[in-house]
């Protein structure tokens, strides 16, 4: 299988195919002269009306994610193949490169995939399979939002102006606030690289296999409207953006990478934004609700000065304000390039989004958009929450947290605590009234890992929702008891290092367990070091550490690679080996029977990982199966009783 494989990577590569999950892609320069965007104006929803080659641009043949902030076009990169990875900053116009950005040193393998332009903050953002990043760029830091990423991994990325969107080929779609709570899960089938949302409409658009948008409902429910379109480079799914009346005059388009030869961008026309002689956007639209929580915004802007076209503006008859879609206010006597407000009152709390559009002879311009949340706020998510379990041995775990002190939507946050909603994660729901900042949950029912999310609500309504650590609830000192019939990784688990795509959960029992089980995959090919690794260990207290487990190594070249158990108390950062092997052929299926006694033992934040280190191509697949660790009981130091000594039922001397 695998030399066939070789035969047909020659063949893709001779025709400059490549897929971030189907074949290995070798640095390929291009030194084609960078292309400005050629835009083509047409009336035929779903053509193609510009493109940018930007691999010509910035000489890296391994582009995912795309965004446009109305100015630059900001793309991610895999630098060719090799780490660092990086974000570059494009002048979509002139076609030239005007920044180029290391990717955080977290962020390895792929790097950040799709990226969304959250405009009210003037940041961007992105993640992978591990990790959620913020980028600034006036002061051009990277800053990690949250670990633990979403799914399998952040690869498709949409911002609605509440909250991101999140989906990764076929997993489900996730919808997602900026601390990593989970809103909402829909199951969809849709392939999918790219995401977009449509201020417009008010919707999605997935940008999925084959090369075609699929329109979504902010309900996660296809509309049924979808548009194939045919990339010349014969490219694959990227990422995607949306845009009104900026790249292309006077019309909105959905934009996307499609990764091919070369790397290009393109911009598909959805639909009309505005007649060219219309007036452009108006600029610096904010809308400042009240800080001690009352129902009124006032909402300012700058009138435009220039009409759709990019002309001069010389007749502007009215600035439009629109909430939620309805229109609230008329400026009848506005300013060219003039400042304009009104005061809005709304009916409740809320977050409410506002379009401030003007209008002349040729009709509506571009509107320019903002939302924000006006009144009082509901709880943000409660901080510090931790799950113990109550003591050794004892199928009970108390829940501690902190109360938050600011409102989920950044809005005014007087209304008191009233209570928590918290669940179990077998589903197990429990109410607790009055503000607490702990709670003990004595009625687990069996041994195993449990985890708890814990919401605060206020008289407003439902605030955020926190996940807590996941922990082994069972006997003393056993830390660990893995089959892997959930998930791989498992809850709190993670890969560390190269690798996240290879490790998957197989319908199998190669390892000498039963199915499922988790498997190391030699595809997507890599040469570096992974780990399948636990959640932080507390073992403190402890020097030896006792595993055992269940694996199987299909082996394929005999060479050149070093499987076995290393440790982690920094999150990988660095590593100590427990014991390891460098296999010339297949191994087991066996139980592995070992004791640990690492640096690493003895510290609160131990982990363990089952690690690959090499070539990846030099092996088939690895499973592993059944994995329990434990820690040795810890006797203590002898010592003297002083005194006199009474022995009971007998004498002594």
């Amino acid at each position: 299988m695998k030399k066939l494989f070789v035969i047909l990577f020659v063949v893709l590569i001779s025709v400059g195919l490549y897929s971030e999950t189907k074949v290995d892609k070798v640095p390929m320069l291009n030194d084609v002269n960078p292309e400005a965007i050629t835009p083509v104006a047409t009336d035929d929803v779903g053509d193609i009306i510009f493109d940018i080659d930007v691999e010509a641009i910035v000489t890296d043949n391994q582009l995912l994610g795309v965004e446009y902030d109305g100015t630059y076009m900001w793309v991610t990169g895999g630098g060719n193949a090799a780490d660092p990875n990086y974000l570059y900053k494009i002048d979509p116009v002139a076609g030239t490169l005007i920044a180029t950005y290391e990717q955080p040193a977290s962020s390895t393998g792929w790097g950040i995939r799709d990226l969304a332009w959250v405009e009210s903050e003037g940041l961007i953002y992105g993640g992978n399979e591990s990790n959620f990043y913020s980028f600034d760029p006036a002061t051009e830091v990277w800053a990690t939002v949250f670990t633990g990423g979403i799914g399998g991994c952040i690869r498709a990325l949409a911002y609605d102006g509440n909250n991101f969107w999140t989906k990764s080929f076929g997993d489900p779609l996730y919808e997602f606030d900026v601390n990593g709570n989970i809103i909402n899960t829909y199951t969809n089938a849709s392939s999918t690289y790219g995401l977009a949302y449509d201020s417009f409409a008010d919707c999605l658009w997935l940008f999925a296999d084959p090369t075609t948008f699929v329109q979504i409902g902010l309900d996660g429910v296809p509309t049924g409207t979808s548009y194939a379109v045919t990339l010349p480079n014969g490219g694959i799914i990227g990422g995607a953006f949306y845009y009104e009346g900026g790249l292309v005059p006077g019309k909105t388009i959905l934009g996307c990478l499609g990764q091919g030869a070369p790397d290009t961008v393109y911009g598909m026309e959805l639909r009309d934004a505005a007649p060219l002689d219309s007036p452009g956007a108006p600029t610096g639209v904010t809308v400042t609700p009240d800080a001690g929580g009352a129902l009124e915004a006032e909402i300012g802007w700058t009138c435009p000065d220039v009409d759709v076209g990019g002309n001069t503006l010389t007749d502007l008859d009215e600035m439009r304000v629109y909430r939620d879609g309805t229109i609230i206010y008329t400026d009848t006597n506005p300013t060219i390039g003039g400042p304009g407000t009104y005061d809005d009152v709304v009916p409740a709390s809320g977050n409410y989004a506002y379009s401030v559009v003007g209008f002349n002879d040729a009709g509506e311009g571009i509107p320019a958009v903002a939302s924000t949340w006006i009144g009082e706020d509901v709880p943000n998510v409660v901080t510090d929450l931790l799950l113990e379990q109550t003591d050794p041995g004892e199928l009970s775990g108390i829940l501690t947290w902190v109360n938050p002190t600011t409102g989920l939507n950044g809005g005014a946050f007087n209304e008191a605590i009233l209570g928590y909603h918290i669940e179990r994660n077998d589903g197990v729901l429990f109410e607790v009234t009055g503000i607490a900042t702990e709670y003990i949950d004595a009625t687990i029912p069996a041994a195993g890992i449990y985890y708890y999310t814990v919401q605060a609500y206020n008289s407003i309504g439902d605030g955020g929702i926190a996940e807590s650590n996941p922990v082994l609830i069972a006997d003393a000192g056993l830390l660990v008891m893995e089959d892997f019939s959930a998930s791989v990784p498992p809850t709190g688990w993670e890969v560390l290092g190269m690798g996240a795509d290879n490790w998957s959960q197989s319908a199998t029992a190669n390892a000498g367990g039963t199915a499922p089980e988790a498997k190391f995959s030699w595809s997507p090919s890599f040469t570096d070091f992974t780990a399948l690794t636990t959640m932080p260990l507390n073992t403190v207290g402890a020097t030896t550490l006792h595993i055992e487990y269940q694996h199987f190594l299909n082996d394929y070249s005999g060479y050149g690679y070093t499987i076995g158990v290393k440790t982690t108390s920094n999150g990988g950062t660095t590593w100590n080996e427990a014991f390891s092997w460098a296999p010339t052929g297949d191994i087991g299926p066996e139980l592995v029977v070992e004791d640990i006694t690492t640096a690493d033992v003895g510290s609160a934040t131990c982990q363990i990982g089952f690690f690959f280190d090499g070539y990846s191509f030099d092996l088939d697949y690895y499973y592993i199966d059944d994995v329990m660790i434990s820690m040795e009981a810890v006797i203590p130091d002898p010592g003297y009783i002083e005194g006199t000594v009474v022995i009971a039922d007998g004498a002594g001397d």
